[in-house]
């Protein structure tokens, strides 16, 4: 049977796929076609924060959630779909400030810049939850194989 933390693992997995997927998409949509920008007027820091509150702030509370939920080991399958989405949060983030320079400077507002770096040291804490969680389930192992001697 599935964990409950296992579940709300996936949850937090599934919404850092979609919050990758969505900078993905709206950095490509700042620089638009030919590098010029957009052909549309937008307000990019309003777009920022919709994309972040979405999808990328609930990833990180359901990663956080993951950790208080698992109060006692059950199995190592929560902490191996944490680390895999610190991993995806942190390479992708990493892979969009390499984007940033191609911006147009009217779309650059203060927040596309620094963005992408929180979420890279974001990434790196839920691949520590994720370990965390594993060495958990180790600890508890190698206790168990103690009291049974």
């Amino acid at each position: 049977m599935v964990d409950l933390e296992t579940w709300i693992g996936l949850g937090c997995l599934s919404m850092a796929i979609m919050f990758v997927a969505l900078m993905f998409s709206f950095y490509f949509f700042l620089i638009g076609p030919e590098g010029k920008g957009p052909e549309v007027s937008t307000d990019p820091g309003a777009l920022l924060i919709q994309i972040i509150s979405i999808s990328g702030a609930p990833s990180l509370i359901l990663a956080g959630t993951v950790v208080g939920v698992a109060r006692r080991p059950r199995g190592m399958t929560a902490g191996v779909i944490l680390i895999i989405s610190g991993v995806l949060l942190a390479v992708a983030m990493s892979f969009l400030t390499s984007i940033v320079p191609r911006i147009s400077y009217p779309y650059l507002v203060s927040g596309i810049n620094f963005i992408p770096t929180i979420f890279i040291a974001a990434g790196i804490g839920v691949i520590g939850c994720g370990l965390f969680l594993l060495k958990k389930v180790k600890n508890r192992r190698s206790d168990l194989g103690t009291n049974f001697k």
